[in-house]
């Protein structure tokens, strides 16, 4: 990832502003490339940035399970979609078809 993108994602808002070193280098702590992994995910889903920021900035709606892992309400075309790749005759030209799903 280009230094360009992680300044467009901070002038979004979907990554916070790093510290700095003395010499002005900007000093990301982990949890940033936690940030980016999800954003860039989300884009492969079909999320628009637009989508992420907006989606960054609810209050958590996320539940954790009895598992301890965390989620996330679910959506009805999500799960439509899930239904029918489930009963597809597993070829990948079957499922090229279907559109991309965007929430």
């Amino acid at each position: 990832m280009n230094a360009q993108t992680l300044r467009y994602y901070e002038r979004r808002g979907l990554l916070a502003e790093p510290d700095r070193s003395l010499g002005g280098h900007r000093l990301y702590p982990e949890q940033a490339v936690t940030v980016l992994r999800v954003i860039k995910a989300a884009q492969r889903l079909g999320f628009t940035l637009d989508e992420v920021a907006d989606l960054s900035r609810q209050p958590s709606s996320a539940a954790t399970s009895r598992r301890g892992r965390t989620t996330v309400p679910r959506h009805p075309e999500v799960d439509r979609d899930r239904h029918e790749a489930r009963r597809a005759d597993g070829s990948p030209s079957h499922l090229a078809r279907r559109p991309r799903c965007r929430l």
